[in-house]
This record gives structure tokens, sequence and C-alpha cells, in this order.
């Protein structure tokens, strides 16, 4: 029986007309202009993913922020309208696997082990079969989706990572209350973004954006990326390739501090860089 409707990953969703389907990541079938999820289950991880794929050299790799009240049903693809923006490249956004640990989680931060690593390898395998090199690849992620992006850049080097009001630590960030159900799902030990990076090998591209009246974020997250960096490359001589901190202002009453570029100037950034 597909896991789609029974067992520990069974799902209510349901995406219209698009095509479903368990698939072999090591051999990810490939359907162009047309939406898509699919679904890779191995050793204990389910990943779920909405793809949108174009016949173009370039790809967008979205991650996910955390779940809101309200959005507990999984998988929960965030910004997945977006591919009709970002039309000039393929466009894959993910569900965090671990948000299956306790469906009461609103952000997993991706910390089941095994799940980067996972995406990782379905990202690779896809690009190599749509010809998209590593270099014209860029991954976004907002909140707990910076998170994600940041793992991925210790894992794909050459790719453009853009972080958006990322959290790099969740045991020091605001949203460490996520920490104890994790901690009763299973999870002992929390990993930083710095778990996947190489000491002698840094990534080559990061955009870090920084809404600047999120100052709970600015204070915990980006001062302990900025106060790593420091420790594990300045003082090696391994530096960042291009890193950039971006500082921007959302005057939009209605949001939170806590939140992402406005989507207007996020778009024109992704498609420019």
């Amino acid at each position: 029986m597909s896991s789609f409707s029974k067992g520990k990953f069974s799902t209510n969703q349901n995406f219209g007309k698009n095509i479903r389907e368990i698939v072999n990541i090591e051999d990810i079938p490939i359907y162009f202009d047309q939406p898509l999820w699919f679904r890779v289950e191995q050793d204990g991880i389910c990943l779920d993913v909405f793809l949108y794929l174009r016949k173009s050299s370039k790809l967008y790799v979205l991650g996910q922020d955390a779940l809101l009240e309200g959005r507990n049903e999984l998988p929960y693809f965030y910004r997945s309208k977006w591919f009709i923006d970002l039309d000039d490249g393929s466009f894959i956004t993910f569900n965090d696997p671990t948000l299956y640990l306790d469906r009461s989680l609103l952000g997993g931060w991706w910390q089941l082990s095994g799940s980067i690593e996972l995406a990782k390898r379905f990202i690779y395998n896809l690009s190599k079969k749509i010809y998209v090199e590593e270099r014209n690849i860029v991954c976004y992620g907002a909140s707990a989706g910076g998170y994600f992006v940041l793992a991925l850049a210790g894992l794909m080097k050459e790719s453009k990572i853009v972080a958006d009001i990322a959290q790099v630590d969740l045991p020091s960030s605001p949203y460490k209350h996520n920490v104890p159900i994790l901690k009763k799902a299973g999870i002992e030990k929390f990993r930083d973004i710095f778990y996947y990076w190489s000491r002698k090998e840094p990534p080559q591209n990061i955009f870090f954006l920084m809404n600047e009246k999120d100052t709970s974020h600015i204070v915990s997250q980006l001062y302990y990326f900025l106060e790593k960096i420091n420790i594990i490359y300045t003082l090696e001589g391994n530096l960042i390739g291009n890193l950039n901190i971006i500082k921007y202002r959302n005057d939009d009453l209605s949001l939170r501090g806590h939140s992402p570029w406005q989507k207007d100037s996020l778009i024109y950034f992704l498609r420019s860089i």
C-alpha cells in the first residue's frame, strides 16, 4: 500500500492534477513543464519534493520555513507557486522529513540524521539528468529554511546560497521551544550548519539577507554565524570565497520583525544572481 495513504508518512494533502509518485533517488524520472510531487523513502526518511522542471541550465532550490499554526498537514511545500515567477529555471522545494517524527512539530531544522544528505543527493542526481551545473544552482531559504540552505552550502560549494533571516543553530534561536519536542522524538544532539562545512574548503557563494527589524535574530543567529566563521575560518586563513551580508527593511506594518524580504524584491534578486 502506498505511503501516501497508509503508514507513518500518510497524508491527506492533494495538489490537484499534479503527478504524485514514489521515486528511486538514483533514477529520478523527468517530466518537463508540469507540477510534480515526488517522494523518496530511504533509511527511515521520507523526503517529499515539489518540482517544476524546465529545459533550462538553471535550477532554483527552496527550503522550508517553520510551519505556522494550522499548517500541520504534511507535506507542506512553502512557496511552491513561485515556479511561476522563477520561470528562467527549473524549480524544486522540499518538505523537511524531520517533521514526520512528531506531527506537533512546527519546525524540524532537518535534524533527522541523514535527511540533509538525502536532499543533497536528490539535487545532485536531478541536476545531472537535466544538465544543470552546480554553479548554476540557486538555493533560497528563510528562517528555518535558511538553516537548510546554509547546511547545503557545505555540501554544494559552488552553488549560490541565499539565506534570509536564517537560523543557524536551533538551541540558541528564538524558536528553541521546538527543542524538547525533538528530544522527545529521539534527536539527542543538535547540529548547527557548520556540522556540514569542511574546515579546509568553506563554501564559495553565500548571501545572508537580514531584515534590520529582526533584532532577535541579528543578536542571536547572525552573531553566532559570524563568530563561528571567525573561529573556524578566519583564524585558519580559509575564507569563504564570496560572503555578502545584505540588510533590508520591510516597512509593511502587517509584518512582524522576523519576516523575509518582500517577494518582488526577492524574486528580482534571485533571478539576478
